[in-house]
């Protein structure tokens, strides 16, 4: 099965600096991609896998940031054409910030 018949949800490409926590140590990053099930963050400060973080998280169309627990899915090294940075898959988003994340990727996808 390849990675886009995974995918859980249609994701776009959304580029915005985001704060998340690893325990109390703040970082940021810049996503590079959301959907509903979660998204892509371009860093080079990179977890391992199944490691949890807390993002805190500004949608357009949310009245105000939101937080949610993430778990690393997915470490990319970079390259050409590649961002390095981590693949997170949202654990416990609730049912409204996900439909507000999948109505903004559908109003906003490439035909």
């Amino acid at each position: 099965m390849s990675l886009t018949e995974r995918r859980l949800s249609r994701r776009i490409r959304y580029r915005s600096q985001i704060e998340y926590f690893v325990w109390n140590d703040r970082k940021t990053a810049r996503t590079t991609d959301i959907s509903a099930s979660g998204l892509f963050l371009a860093t080079e400060e990179l977890l391992p896998l199944g490691a949890m973080l807390t993002l805190r998280l500004t949608v357009p169309g949310s009245p105000r940031p939101f937080t949610v627990l993430g778990r690393v899915s997915r470490v990319v090294l970079g390259g050409k054409g590649f961002d390095t940075g981590l693949g997170i898959r949202f654990l416990d988003i609730s049912p409204d910030r996900a439909d507000l994340i999948a109505s903004f990727a559908g109003a906003h996808a490439s035909a």
